[in-house]
């Protein structure tokens, strides 16, 4: 009788433990699963984070291009105008050297 309540209470020490076991093996295995998400979100965000760098830098790429085409146009529009004063400079001289040759 003595023998068969210490076999019995074993019995339920050991079930209760197996228990335990099982109840601490999922604990893991969920915490397991958390990092795996958080792993999952944290890739996706550096993808995001990159797709957005080269959005950003292929932007500036195409804004330093129009900066250097507008300054380009700027330059041939100044140098045209130099261009037309010198021609102006030029005519006044000529007509004041024909003047002078008419005196």
């Amino acid at each position: 009788q003595t023998l068969r309540r210490e076999l019995h209470a074993a019995q339920v020490a050991k079930e209760k433990e197996a228990e335990q076991a099982r109840a601490q093996m999922l604990r893991r295995e969920g915490e397991v699963v958390a990092k795996e998400k958080e792993a999952e979100q944290a890739k996706e965000q550096l993808a995001a984070m990159e797709q957005a760098m080269a959005r950003v830098h292929s932007e500036r790429k195409e804004t330093l291009k129009n900066v250097a085409v507008a300054a380009q146009e700027v330059a041939r529009e100044e140098l045209q105008q130099q261009m037309e004063r010198d021609k102006q400079a030029i005519a006044e001289k000529r007509q004041q050297l024909e003047q002078l040759e008419v005196e």
